[in-house]
């Protein structure tokens, strides 16, 4: 990659299995997100001296067929992409809608609910809390909620409800944690096992808890690919900045089972948020818009061995 902003990328071998040997599947350009993501702030952008014409590449392992994004900011520019380059009170907007809400109500209660032992004191970890949203909504008598999170808003924006959150140094200091939830973080790092391997080590031996990330299967990979090509919209998760992994079912499976967690096939949760749906019903005509409003997930409850 020929640019002044190469210098500010690190260059990525799979993070399932190591390999370096990699098929290009496409290329994405920054300007293409702005449509789909409205929290970016385009300024930062310039600022951190990103060419419009740069592509991002989005490649598939040779070796295990896991798909990635092949560059990730350097450390110092990707602290500045979360806290800067995302505008903050269009994230906050985000916390306080009625599917989100109903959506961490229903897994707060199926979590709650199939804890092995009735605990009069209980202690939920969120791994990447973001605002605290979910840790607000579980916090009651005899729960205490600690949500792990880098960005300093965001810390500040919990505790003022009442949401203990911190580094992962303060997250040490309280653990172990009886529940826990990874709601749509793993497909940013670029360490994903390692992140699972970490929150293992948080957590009690058999504590119970919620994985979840973007669901990209064989089909709406190449959907998604299919649109690019096309000039089409497509997902606001397809974005080689923020989301640098991208799981299928089986692969996602295989990761949480090879870091210590079995998944509790009893306990199911669908798909597509359904909320989501009634929005796309009542509003046909601005399809373009409402396709960025479902969210396909791939989402297991586990437990930790």
């Amino acid at each position: 990659m020929n640019s002044k902003f190469a210098n500010k990328l690190v260059k990525r071998t799979c993070p399932v299995c190591g390999s370096d040997s990699c098929l290009f599947i496409l290329g994405i350009k920054y300007e293409m997100l702005f449509p789909l993501n409205p929290t970016y702030r385009k300024e930062w952008f310039s600022e951190a001296t990103i060419e419009s014409d740069i592509e991002l590449p989005i490649v598939q392992c040779s070796s295990c067929q896991f798909t990635y994004s092949q560059y990730t900011l350097s450390e110092a520019l990707q602290f500045d992409y979360y806290t800067v380059a995302i505008d903050k009170d269009k994230s906050l907007e985000k916390i306080f809608t009625y599917p989100k809400r109903n959506w961490f109500i229903s897994i707060w209660n199926r979590l709650h609910s199939s804890m092995s032992q009735l605990q009069d004191q209980i202690k939920v970890l969120d791994f990447g809390s973001g605002w605290g949203d979910f840790l607000a909504i579980a916090k009651s008598p005899g729960v205490e909620v600690f949500g792990l999170e880098f960005d300093v808003r965001k810390i500040a924006y919990a505790k003022s409800i009442g949401v203990q959150s911190g580094n992962l140094e303060f997250i040490k200091n309280q653990a172990p944690f009886d529940v826990f939830i990874c709601n749509h973080v793993l497909e940013h790092l670029d360490k994903p096992y390692e992140a699972l391997v970490e929150l293992k080590s948080l957590v009690k031996k058999g504590a119970v808890g919620f994985i979840s990330v973007p669901d990209f299967n064989d089909n709406s990979m190449k959907h998604e690919i299919l649109a690019i090509q096309k000039g089409e919209p497509f997902s606001k998760n397809i974005d080689p900045l923020g989301h640098l992994n991208y799981f299928t079912p089986d692969n996602f499976n295989r990761l949480i089972e090879k870091a210590g967690f079995k998944v509790i096939p009893d306990l199911t949760v669908s798909k597509v948020k359904p909320t989501y749906l009634n929005r796309l019903k009542t509003r046909l005509k601005k399809m373009v818009v409402e396709k960025q409003m479902i969210h396909t997930s791939t989402s297991l409850f586990v437990y930790s061995i």
